[in-house]
């Protein structure tokens, strides 16, 4: 995998293919057509990533002697939507029919643990001095969970 933006990668892509030959996967800018984002995949294992926002067209190859290639009929559009769910895409490459997408979500929660919980409270709850108030509040961390 590699990525040409030097973006952060934080939405996702997941795809779905057949057995059969590894294919290679190029995100490109659709007004410049210069590369974003490329990787390779096993064919037929469910294959999961986080892309670099923005909009791209999805090239996908077969790696064969004689490779065969084609573009994704849409472009996939990467972004935060709401108050901090990234929107990202589940392509469906399976079977003889066209491919099928549908969009999916990462959504930040909050994880605490009971002592955090504790010591925040008693960093509001305290007086400046005391010797049982924390000196800093906890910080929280931010996890990230599937919404879709």
């Amino acid at each position: 995998m590699r990525n040409y933006t030097g973006l952060a990668l934080v939405f996702p892509l997941q795809i779905r293919t057949d057995p059969g030959p590894d294919l290679s996967i190029t995100l490109r800018d659709p007004a410049t057509d210069q590369p974003a984002l490329t990787a390779r995949l096993r064919a037929g294992q469910f294959f999961r990533v986080l892309v670099p926002a923005g909009t791209y067209t999805l090239d996908v190859t077969a790696d064969t002697p004689t490779p065969s290639a084609f573009t994704y009929p849409e472009p996939l559009n990467f972004q935060i939507v709401g108050l901090g769910r990234k929107m990202g895409y589940l392509i469906d490459l399976r079977g003889d029919g066209p491919p099928t997408d549908r969009p999916i979500g990462l959504c930040q929660t909050f994880d605490y643990d009971i002592h955090d919980l504790e010591a925040l409270r008693d960093y509001y709850r305290l007086p400046l001095g005391d010797p049982d108030r924390p000196e800093w509040p906890p910080s929280r961390e931010t996890r990230d969970r599937f919404c879709d």
